[in-house]
């Protein structure tokens, strides 16, 4: 006989300690929903609200221009620092790399 004594269901057997955790979290769950319910804050439309999302907007615009022209402005710096010589006297063009077997 077991020392822990349970429910069995279907074949399945579901002791008291399974039981209790079970109850337990169950219980913090409803807790944590009910306390985030009452936190709950709704922010009318005023002018002042409106005024702030027009500045954050044209922040925001400011701040994606900037990061453009940085982005612009690497491209072209990688762009200068790539550029490729022509071959010297006797020396072709592969258009096939070397292997490393063919160095």
């Amino acid at each position: 006989m077991l020392s822990d004594a349970g429910i069995t269901l279907f074949g399945h057997t579901i002791t008291t300690m399974q039981l209790l955790l079970a109850g337990s979290g169950l219980l913090c769950a409803v807790l944590l929903i009910v306390l985030a319910r009452g936190k709950r804050i709704a922010l009318g439309r005023s002018v002042v609200t409106d005024e702030i999302a027009i500045q954050l907007g044209r922040i925001a615009a400011a701040v994606e221009q900037l990061a453009g022209e940085a982005a612009a402005r690497r491209i072209m710096e990688e762009r200068q620092r790539s550029v490729t010589l022509p071959p010297a006297v006797g020396e072709e063009k592969h258009p096939i790399s070397y292997s490393m077997f063919g160095r």
